[in-house]
């Protein structure tokens, strides 16, 4: 029975543990929660017991901390598929299951209409929570994992029936043209009868479907146009060629089943295509995925094999060597080395992971330099890479708001065209008493009322500001994005390879006192660094590259893993790295270098001390550099009145450094992957609406629950993917070019609207036969004539988008 109690007790069974200092990295991380009451475990068989106060935090909470000291717990995953899940139901959902006992996390995807629990299964069983379900009045149905991705079968028929449906629509268009131009019966109207019947009761029965749906609950959208006037055009040809209503000589039998069979295949068409962009886009994550996870070399009895990362068995040992991808999340228990993770963290310098302190590491992450055997604690599925993929899965496909704001003005338009065929058909067939009248002007007002002109006001003048704004080298994947960067009250930066290069390198060389000349005390220090493959290395390398400085013969070296390097040159001792290396081979730093290391610190630099035979001769400053751009960019943002702020995975030091410089309102450090989307919610729960501009893995997430996410083009793949925008420049002055080209975009829609719902405020009156009696009248094939005319002028002011200048 799923309850909620004040003091919950809860065992599990933790994946991952064989030392005590396991132990103490986890209890670490559980006393950050200030709920927990007693916690032990044995290190054995990896049982835990937990005692914490509901009221300060929950189950999910103590699970979240376990992961985040690089372990997992024994679980189990239940899916179901929920009937009417909206966004109602959906939080009340995640509310009352994601805070009950036993459930780790509860995730309602509206988009899929599927609710995700993860569960204790040593507290929990699946009857216990499709009991609770039940009694919280909600219709269910158990989906297997495999089934949610076995899609395939189904859309290569779907794809067929809308392939069908538009050659069917296409070609009765095309004989519908030509009975109407010549002025001939080309005979055949079984023939049209039989295709249309095809399309309106087969090929296309889920959008007639779906479009009387919305009607009768009384929120019509644009399928309930295109269901009512396919249906009753079909109806109408029907009739007209069996003569059950005398066929007045305006109007050909051809043009009712055209209106039908052609509406309903091009409509079929386009939401399938629409539908596939939407699939294309996660499959791309998926693949991306794939190519970060690739192999992992397991350490079985009989030596090293190579398999698929994801079916690397939980608590295995997998080897990696320097240069390769970390396939699972785990812990190191043999070797050291250094650890690219500035794709979730960051942090622009590899981290010193070593064996010594059970170091967590994360997939997707890079071994810099070193050898590692991890213990595997999170494999596919579970690991926090799949898990930042999971969250955007399940926030990028909602209906654009743009969409909906059509929709609903198609709705309500839907309603009024109702309305006028029903007092059209009533007044000429009644009172006038003329049927046939009657029946032309209700067609005349069908094809006049198309509603195309407002359907495509907005897709078009998208189509045309997308193409446009590819050409300078922004991406735009959501049709709402115009929209949505001009509501954003806050813009919100990732730290690393956004406001700065990304890149490490020196800023500056500072010899200390009268020491020899610097390009002498470079000499010294590149040639004891060209031994070494650390990242810092390579930046020094590169600066005395550029510097032209020649190196000497390194006589004797020495690697001291996150410490730096001793070497021998000239028959002096060169040593080359922290202040902790220094202390270890014996250079004394006087209170001035303190003081100069102290305020590199501050600038959010790394300081290197460079010393010879024990005395120090140099402080090297490595440091990231800002953008040239950023100043301009986050003061035109602020000139709008939006406030900006920084969401980092670095260093206190150095984001407030480079919040000092650009003037930011607000900045956060040291944030995981999960935790800046807890940034951005948080501000979005408090009534703001946030852009988000990132870069890296870490920042994926937060860019795809964001208002509008930003990612650079010189980033993480994965970011690409979850961004609303891509900026494949990688310039990031193509914000404030973002904001002032959607301020044209947000233009170009109005103009649209205004002209096609001025069009048929005009027409549809003239249609239903309002000024016949001045012998003023539209025929059928004159309003659809005129429908496309105003389709026309709709694309034509969308075109203008395109003479917008895209060059910098």
């Amino acid at each position: 029975m799923l309850t909620s109690m004040a003091v919950i007790r809860e065992r599990l069974k933790i994946v991952g543990v064989d030392c005590p200092s396991c132990v103490y990295s986890i209890n670490r991380e559980l006393a950050k929660l200030n709920c927990i009451q007693d916690f032990s475990v044995d290190v054995a068989s990896g049982e835990a017991l937990v005692e914490y106060d509901d009221a300060k935090c929950s189950l999910g909470d103590v699970y979240r901390a376990i992961r985040d000291a690089g372990y997992d717990v024994v679980k189990e995953v239940a899916v179901f598929s929920v009937e009417d899940l909206d966004a109602n139901l959906a939080r009340v959902l995640e509310e009352k299951l994601g805070k009950a006992r036993g459930v780790f996390e509860c995730r309602a995807s509206i988009s899929t209409s599927m609710i995700k629990l993860v569960y204790n299964p040593l507290a929990l069983t699946q009857q216990d929570i499709e009991k609770a379900l039940r009694g919280l009045g909600v219709e269910f149905k158990r989906v297997l994992e495999e089934a949610r991705l076995s899609t395939g079968e189904r859309e290569y028929g779907l794809l067929a029936r809308r392939l069908v449906a538009f050659a069917i629509g296409f070609s009765v268009v095309l004989l519908a043209i030509l009975s109407m131009l010549m002025n001939v019966h080309l005979g055949n109207y079984v023939y049209l009868l039989a295709v249309s019947s095809l399309v309106v009761l087969t090929l296309s029965y889920d959008i007639v479907l779906r479009g009387y749906r919305s009607l009768l609950r009384f929120a019509p959208t644009m399928d309930s146009f295109v269901a009512l006037s396919s249906t009753i055009s079909f109806l109408f040809g029907i009739l007209f060629l069996l003569n059950v209503i005398p066929l007045r000589g305006e109007v050909h039998v051809s043009s009712f089943f055209e209106a039908s069979a052609g509406v309903l295949g091009f409509v079929g068409l386009g939401l399938y295509l629409e539908e596939r962009i939407r699939k294309r886009a996660w499959r791309s994550v998926e693949e991306h995925v794939k190519k970060l996870y690739g192999k992992a070399k397991l350490i079985s009895n009989e030596g090293v094999i190579e398999v698929d990362a994801d079916s690397v068995p939980l608590g295995a040992l997998v080897e990696v060597k320097a240069g390769e991808i970390i396939p699972v999340d785990g812990v190191v228990v043999e070797g050291e080395g250094y650890v690219d993770e500035s794709s979730f963290t960051g942090e622009p310098m590899p981290i010193h992971k070593k064996a010594s302190t059970r170091d967590p590491v994360l997939a997707g992450s890079k071994l810099v330099s070193g050898y590692m055997r991890i213990r595997a604690t999170r494999v596919g599925r579970e690991t926090i890479l799949y898990k930042i993929v999971e969250t955007i899965r399940e926030a990028q496909f909602y209906k654009p708001k743009i969409v909906r704001l059509a929709d609903k003005i198609v709705g309500y338009f839907t309603l009024a065209v109702i309305g006028i065929v029903a007092a059209t058909a009533t007044y000429w067939s009644i009172y006038a008493g003329d049927v046939s009248k009657a029946v032309l002007f209700v067609a005349a007002v069908f094809a006049t009322a198309c509603p195309c002109a407002i359907g495509i006001a907005i897709p078009m003048a998208v189509s045309v500001a997308v193409l446009t704004a590819s050409r300078r080298g922004i991406v735009i994947r959501r049709g709402d994005v115009f929209d949505r960067v001009l509501e954003a009250s806050v813009a919100v930066f990732d730290k690393t390879g956004t406001l700065t290069t990304g890149s490490p390198a020196v800023r500056r060389v500072m010899p200390l006192n009268n020491d020899p000349d610097i390009s002498e005390v470079l000499s010294y220090v590149c040639s004891v660094e060209s031994r070494s493959e650390h990242p810092i290395a390579k930046a020094i390398l590169n600066y005395c590259s550029e510097k032209r400085i020649e190196l000497k013969q390194v006589e004797e070296f020495e690697h001291f893993p996150g410490l730096g390097v001793v070497g021998r040159v000239n028959g002096l001792t060169i040593a080359v790295g922290s202040t902790e290396l220094m202390d270890r081979v014996g250079v004394d730093l006087p209170g001035s270098v303190e003081k100069l290391l102290k305020e590199i610190g501050e600038r959010g630099g790394t300081p290197i001390i460079a010393a010879v035979e024990g005395r120090p001769i140099a402080v090297i400053e490595i440091s990231d550099s800002l953008r040239p751009e950023a100043v301009d960019v986050v003061k035109y943002l602020k000139s709008l009145g939006l406030r900006v702020g920084i969401a980092s995975g670095d260093v206190q030091e150095a984001v407030k450094h480079y919040a000092e410089i650009l003037k930011i309102d607000f900045y956060y450090y040291k944030l995981k992957p999960l935790d800046k989307v807890d940034v951005v919610k948080r501000l979005q729960l408090s009534g703001e609406k946030v852009m988000y501009v990132g870069d890296g893995i870490n920042d994926a997430a937060a860019i795809s629950v964001a208002h509008v996410g930003v990612a650079m083009g010189g980033g993480a793949d994965i970011s690409k993917e979850a961004g609303d925008v891509v900026i494949t420049s990688n310039k990031l002055s193509d914000v404030v070019f973002l904001v002032e080209f959607s301020r044209r975009v947000r233009r170009k829609f109005l103009e649209n609207l205004f002209w096609a719902l001025i069009y048929n405020t005009i027409l549809l009156p003239i249609a239903a036969g309002a000024l016949y009696s001045y012998g003023i009248f539209i025929k059928p094939e004159l309003g659809a004539i005129v429908m496309v005319l105003s389709d026309v002028s709709v694309v034509l002011n969308s075109l203008r988008l395109l003479n917008v200048r895209t060059q910098p």
